[in-house]
């Protein structure tokens, strides 16, 4: 919010939005919806309570109910004047008791994250049809599958450290890169993961034979799934090792995958081979029942951290040279 004032404040002066934007390094678009805004933003930086308030906001984003919000943060900066310690768990404690107060939805849950949006309703009769398939098509377990996409920040140090008493702050290595991978996974086994990059042949993988590594590697240049790679992945990677893997208990080879409705992902139709297919899980419930979503890709980015961890701990060189060096 701090750009955008003074980026109103040197179009008021007469400055070239070419040049604003220019410095700014953002297209000249967004520099000409701040000035068409700037009514809007003033008003809503004049109600922040000091500069450090709105100095990391970048939207006018507002609370669906605006006086409910107010009121919580009234209260919670009555609590900080007295130097009370408020943790996110007595914040959503205090925001449930008062919604009871105010007679609000009962259905309002002051939960963080996705599930505070999740449609119950919704998953309730995803599950309900789902278990029809499994009894009409007549799977086993062994033939339903899951899978979801999830970005990885592989040089992201802990958030918070330790602190000196000689330290006014506690400034740490902050920037990180990021890829992304690919699970896909039935109840006892995790089908081999997709990791996508941006560099087509990353320096990391130099003399490495690409096909002999535990994942598969694509490419793209925002290191993110499309619908090219997952249709791709699908009919090239998923396919064919579940067949592999049905044969062994001489099951046939049908099965269904489960994944949420992302734009990256193709049409339902493109994703269909034989009797393998996906069955796409309404908006708004993959919080509440998708099983990837319930810890398994929590649980291997925590295995990930602490092997991040121990490697820059073994390095015997400065900590940030040797997460430096950590590759993809």
């Amino acid at each position: 919010m701090c750009k955008k004032l003074e980026a109103i404040k040197r179009i008021n002066n007469g400055e070239s939005l070419e040049k604003i934007a220019l410095e700014f390094g953002v297209g000249e678009t967004t520099v000409f919806d701040w000035r068409r805004n700037k009514a809007q933003i003033k008003a809503f930086c004049s109600k922040m309570d000091s500069s450090k308030a709105f100095e990391g906001r970048s939207t006018l984003k507002k609370a669906k109910i605006e006086k409910f919000d107010e009121a919580v943060y009234l209260w919670f900066k009555q609590q900080r004047a007295q130097d009370i310690p408020i943790s996110g768990n007595i914040l959503k404690g205090k925001t449930f008791l008062h919604s009871q107060k105010l007679n609000e939805n009962e259905s309002f849950s002051a939960n963080q994250g996705e599930k505070l949006f999740a449609n119950k309703d919704s998953a309730k009769d995803f599950v309900e049809r789902f278990e029809e398939v499994i009894e009409k098509e007549n799977l086993t377990l062994d033939q339903i599958y899951n899978a979801d996409e999830t970005g990885l920040f592989y040089r992201m140090m802990p958030l918070k450290s330790l602190a000196s008493k000689e330290e006014a702050s506690a400034p740490g290595y902050k920037k990180s890169k990021r890829c992304c991978f690919l699970f896909a996974q039935m109840l006892v086994e995790l089908i081999p993961l997709l990791l996508i990059g941006k560099s087509k042949k990353p320096r990391s993988f130099k003399n490495i034979n690409v096909n002999s590594l535990p994942v598969k590697y694509r490419n793209q240049r925002s290191a993110w799934v499309n619908s090219e790679i997952f249709e791709k992945w699908f009919h090239d990677d998923f396919v064919p090792h579940v067949k592999q893997h049905l044969a062994q208990p001489n099951l046939p080879p049908k099965a269904v995958l489960r994944i949420d409705n992302a734009p990256c992902h193709p049409e339902e139709e493109m994703l269909t081979s034989g009797e393998i297919r996906v069955i796409f899980l309404p908006a708004n419930v993959t919080s509440l029942i998708q099983p990837m979503d319930q810890g398994v890709i929590k649980a291997k980015k925590r295995h990930y951290e602490k092997k991040l961890i121990s490697h820059i701990l073994e390095c015997e060189e400065n900590l940030n040279e040797a997460l430096k060096k950590k590759k993809m």
